[in-house]
């Protein structure tokens, strides 16, 4: 499980309106490695007002990447997600509420929009584990409409593999929904084994794919999946 990659245009220096002494401080603890300084940060000044702004949109981004990088500090090793502890539901709650306002924080198309749109479909896929089916399912939509924009990578195809087969397992829904999600996550866990990812990738993505075959040979006119 690779680290969090560091935001670059966030903690640049070009100008930008609203909150820049929080803005610097959060900066300066990210360079730092100081999350938790990060994560219990709030809106103060200018961005209780104008939320919107450039500087509090990037105050967000960061906070949101504090939050998601103490949540997966818990998890296991070559786990996905942590286990459901207080401090993991917490600091993934933090993550989804703060990715959800960094939204306009990088130009679209820019590495850091790319880094904001995995990490938030990440904090979202694990957040969904942890919440009534009907929360939790809609985290699982966001997830997976996030990641179909972006740059295919082993890894992304993976998260997105693992949204959609949490989605297929879902007995409360309907039988195509289910089945069209366990044909997408076949498809994207076999396509992260195209390029020879590292092991444990390829591990992931092999027991996604077997799961999601699983699952469909239990689903009515499912097959070939």
């Amino acid at each position: 499980m690779r680290s969090l990659t560091l935001l670059l245009l966030l903690g640049g220096c070009a100008a930008v309106t609203g909150s820049t002494g929080q803005l610097d401080r959060m900066t300066q603890a990210q360079t730092e490695g100081r999350d938790a300084a990060n994560a219990a940060e709030m809106a103060e000044g200018d961005c209780l007002t104008q939320p919107a702004e450039p500087a509090c949109l990037r105050i967000q981004a960061i906070r949101g990447r504090a939050c998601l990088a103490l949540a997966r500090a818990e998890a296991a090793p070559g786990a996905a997600c942590p286990p459901p502890t207080a401090s993991a539901r917490k600091n993934l709650d933090c993550a989804v509420d703060a990715y959800a306002k960094a939204k306009g924080a990088a130009p679209a198309g820019s590495v850091d929009a790319v880094n904001l749109a995995e990490n938030a479909a990440r904090a979202q896929y694990c957040a969904a584990g942890f919440k009534p089916p009907a929360d939790g399912l809609a985290l699982l939509r966001q997830a997976r409409s996030g990641l179909s924009g972006l740059p295919a990578t082993a890894e992304r195809d993976l998260l997105a593999a693992s949204a959609a087969l949490a989605v297929a397992q879902r007995p409360a829904l309907g039988n195509d929904e289910r089945c069209s999600a366990a044909r997408e996550a076949s498809r994207l866990a076999g396509r992260a084994l195209d390029g020879g990812p590292p092991a444990s990738i390829a591990d992931a993505s092999r027991a996604t794919r077997n799961a999601a075959r699983q699952e469909a040979a239990g689903l009515s006119n499912c097959a070939g999946v």
